[in-house]
């Protein structure tokens, strides 16, 4: 049985990652396992992501070095911890999934070409440093159920009055990248994609991270594998 690991959970703005992401380390500590949760930094967090929304052309790229850098650090000291047996760590986005903002800004034109050829360098520069987590957990969520729960969060919390900027196909483009990153890390680790557009209730959350985190600990171990892909291989994941 594995007992320790770092494990990336992506998905779409308001798919609920956050919410699977914390009950995955609470199913790893029920199963007598170390486990936290690192939560992407959102809330109160990042100082350029309300700027970004209300001029998304003058502040992407600040924002989304910022994101990233505050990714690579998150995953390297999850991936650290893990190597060093510290037991799981669970992500709630990572470096990897970066990248798809990245090419959606490329795409709606809030980068311009050299901001876009700046991004993809610093990205590149960061893979001699990154490996490949344990396992990706993907939630598929329709975007238009996506769009409805950024609404009610926004009702709920303070923090979040700056995603009324997000719209249907912002997040239909985020979803096609999402995809596309799925496709790439499923050929070199260990990926589970669950249908996420069905609302759940807080016990059958539970279950769900409690069936993938049995799974992953006690499927066969495996090395790492360092992160040597380059950029543009992901970006023409088909």
């Amino acid at each position: 049985m594995k007992t320790s690991g770092y494990i990336i959970v992506e998905g779409n703005i308001g798919a609920g990652k956050s919410t699977f992401a914390a009950a995955l380390a609470k199913a790893f500590v029920a199963l007598g396992h170390k486990a936290e949760y690192l939560a992407e930094p959102a809330d109160g967090t990042n100082p350029f992501l309300p700027l970004y929304y209300e001029n998304p052309k003058r502040w992407a790229f600040t924002m989304q070095a910022h994101l990233l850098s505050k990714r690579y650090e998150m995953t390297q000291y999850a991936q650290h911890g893990a190597l060093m047996g510290n037991g799981w760590y669970i992500l709630d986005r990572s470096y990897f999934g970066d990248l798809y903002f990245a090419n959606v800004q490329m795409k709606d034109g809030y980068f311009t070409p050299d901001e876009y050829a700046s991004y993809v360098s610093l990205h590149k520069a960061m893979q001699a440093n990154i490996h490949f987590p344990t396992a990706a957990v993907f939630l598929d969520c329709l975007p238009c159920v996506c769009k409805q729960r950024i609404s009610k969060r926004m009702s709920e919390r303070e923090g979040r009055k700056c995603e009324a900027a997000i719209d249907i196909e912002y997040l239909q483009s985020l979803e096609d990248e999402i995809d596309r990153l799925c496709c790439f890390l499923r050929t070199q680790t260990q990926t589970y994609r669950l249908e996420w557009t069905t609302e759940r209730s807080d016990d059958e959350i539970m279950e769900k991270a409690q069936d993938i985190a049995t799974a992953i600990a006690y499927s066969e171990p495996d090395d790492y594998s360092p992160w040597g892909a380059s950029a543009s291989r992901l970006l023409s994941c088909e």
